[in-house]
């Protein structure tokens, strides 16, 4: 084990500013402004705490009955059967919501102009079409450091050594 001194132990360096990040990305290329200039979108960057709190929401567990004796079904080990599904893409759709700066999806005159009462609908309102709406998500994913140039990010060797320096 090697020492350190006090200053490497400093734990400022771990007191990071807990305000929120905005940053901009270019929204998909049919839209435009009234010059034909592309638009830019405005993410607020989610906490992690944020996401998993969201993720959490649209994760359900339900324990199974048996259709008979509408009694839980209990497994060999003792335990009951629990039925547990997972709504990603309304979980996606939240996230762009919450996320989302420019366009506000939670703007009124927008909620009005999509006759929408939910904002968890907007995201299909505004990016109707498959294509423009995965691009958005992958924005959201870049921009949320999941995806880099297209591919899942993990924390490599190098990353680490990288990180060292």
């Amino acid at each position: 084990m090697s020492k350190t001194n006090d200053a490497s132990l400093n734990l400022s360096y771990f007191m990071h500013d807990t305000t929120p990040t905005e940053a901009t990305y270019p929204a998909p290329k049919r839209f435009v402004d009234k010059d034909g200039n592309r638009l830019q979108l405005v993410f607020r960057i989610l906490p992690e705490e944020e996401i998993r709190e969201i993720r959490k929401h649209w994760h359900k567990r339900t324990i199974v009955k048996d259709d008979k004796t509408k009694r839980p079904i209990v497994l060999s080990n003792g335990t009951v059967a629990v039925d547990e599904t997972y709504d990603g893409q309304s979980a996606m759709q939240e996230m762009l919501v919450e996320s989302l700066v420019y366009p506000n999806l939670k703007d009124t005159a927008l909620l009005n102009h999509y006759n929408c009462l939910n904002a968890i609908e907007m995201p299909l309102k505004v990016f109707p079409r498959p294509d423009d709406l995965a691009y958005v998500v992958k924005a959201f994913d870049i921009l949320h450091g999941y995806e880099r140039d297209g591919e899942i990010v993990e924390e490599t060797e190098s990353d680490l050594e990288k990180a060292k320096n």
